[in-house]
């Protein structure tokens, strides 16, 4: 199954990016009114780049997101999903985990990143990920998702 699995279908999410953001400090200036729009409005265009298959705009797009607005959980889980499947694995982890920071409640950046770490030889923490994203998509009443979760961890190596 291809990776993209992992970032919600409205999520969709660079190359040539210096070092990669984890995690939004906490020293960072809040964000203004104007510079989320803008965030959001960046986000939305890597949605639209992503859905036609231009993953390298796409990451442009999501890190400019993230450079606006170091909150924007959204667009950590989508730039996650392209570093994912551009083989990137190291910096999708690291998204994957900003997200989590940002909102622990994501059952698909537990997914993204239990794909991620399984894929770069992490495959203990891998399979626990996806295990864990599995049982929050059966604690939200999200039966697709779960399912869907399960079949990819049947579909893994042993």
């Amino acid at each position: 199954m291809p990776y993209q699995f992992w970032v919600i279908p409205v999520l969709m999410g660079a190359v040539a990016l210096g070092p990669v953001q984890a995690v939004a400090s906490e020293t960072v200036p809040p964000v203004h009114a104007m510079q989320a729009d803008q965030a959001d409005r960046s986000f939305r265009q890597g949605q639209l780049q992503r859905r036609k298959g231009h993953l390298e705009e796409a990451l442009v797009l999501y890190t400019e997101a993230i450079a606006l607005n170091p909150e924007h959980v959204l667009a950590y889980v989508a730039r996650g999903g392209i570093l994912g499947e551009l083989e990137n694995y190291t910096a999708a982890i690291a998204d994957y985990d900003a997200a989590l920071a940002l909102n622990p409640e994501l059952a698909g950046a537990y997914g993204g990143r239990g794909l991620a770490r399984y894929r770069n030889g992490e495959t203990t923490a891998g399979a626990q990920d996806l295990l864990y994203a599995a049982r929050m998509y059966r604690a939200q009443d999200r039966p697709n998702e779960y399912f869907s979760t399960l079949r990819i961890i049947q579909q893994l190596d042993p």
